[in-house]
């Protein structure tokens, strides 16, 4: 749940450790608007909460980011070990 409603992110893996992986990939145009900040610290203070259990990203494009998506998953399942 959000302060405006539910999120509902675009992926949710299970990795083979056994924790959630939550991803939402927003494009330039969605990344800075205020919906996307406030999912964004939604997300971070879930994965905070879990213990370690739960990831969470908000994936960008590549320009936005400085990394490909391949390498923004593999920072956070690295990040978040």
């Amino acid at each position: 749940p959000t302060a405006t409603g539910r999120t509902y992110p675009d992926f949710v893996a299970k990795l083979k450790d056994g924790r959630l992986f939550v991803i939402e990939y927003k494009g330039g145009d969605r990344v800075s608007n205020n919906d996307s900040k406030h999912k964004k610290q939604m997300g971070e203070l879930w994965a905070k909460a879990s213990g370690g259990k739960c990831v969470y990203l908000m994936a960008v494009p590549q320009k936005e980011a400085g990394m490909s998506l391949q390498q923004q998953l593999l920072a956070a399942i690295r990040q978040q070990d």
